[in-house]
């Protein structure tokens, strides 16, 4: 699986609160798990993943990170690791998006890319199970699907803190929007980040966000 913007919003955005214990569901290559270790320098990072292959190549890019010492990788589902009874600060997670249509070639890509692996109402009762009292949880998600999640959360006790809602361009639709929730309900801090500016560049507010993961800015 490549580096993929989706990713990149997530690790980049997810509000830092002095969070000790991340868990990273779906960690595929380690992308997000390396860049909150990256983000969060006081905090022990849990990334796991049901594919083998993905999970020996998040641990080989674990262990050429600096980070290694923090940063810790399974092979496991959300759904069995949320009977171990360990409870984490923060919960996130880039989850399969597809809930029909064509089949990916790839049987790996397949179940990273479609929800039967991990439905939208098994990320919520399952990051309900690990997170503290004070916990919350960050997701990004394709743009129709927000108010299911935010429904789906609601039924789990999880409470819409924060959205941001992504672009492409100025002139395109909202394309995804990256949700933070948390147990108590709060006023809703809304921003707007296009990717690309009007003449086709990244825009200033993108580079702000993602300046410290890229290496071409």
């Amino acid at each position: 699986m490549k580096v993929g913007t989706d990713g990149v919003l997530l690790g980049a955005w997810v509000e830092n609160n002095g969070e000790k214990r991340i868990l990273d569901v779906g960690t595929g290559t380690g992308l997000v798990a390396l860049m909150l270790a990256q983000r969060f320098p006081q905090a022990m990072i849990k990334g796991i993943d049901i594919e083998k292959d993905a999970v020996e190549e998040a641990k080989e890019n674990v262990e050429l990170s600096p980070w290694q010492d923090r940063l810790a990788v399974e092979q496991v589902s959300l759904q069995n690791y949320a009977n171990r009874g360990e409870h984490f600060d923060l919960v996130v997670s880039n989850p399969p998006y597809f809930t029909n249509g064509t089949q990916s070639p790839s049987i790996t890509r397949h179940r990273a890319r479609h929800s039967e692996t991990l439905s939208y109402t098994d990320l919520a009762q399952c990051s309900e199970r690990v997170l503290n009292p004070w916990g919350t949880l960050a997701v990004i998600l394709p743009a129709p699907s927000r108010d299911t999640f935010v429904e789906q959360a609601k039924r789990c006790d999880l409470y819409l803190w924060r959205i941001l809602n992504f672009r492409p361009k100025p002139s395109k639709e909202i394309e995804r929007v990256l949700l933070q929730f948390g147990r108590t309900q709060e006023s809703i801090r809304e921003e707007n980040l296009c990717q690309y500016d009007e003449t086709g560049k990244w825009s200033s507010a993108y580079q702000a966000l993602t300046i410290e993961y890229y290496l071409n800015l």
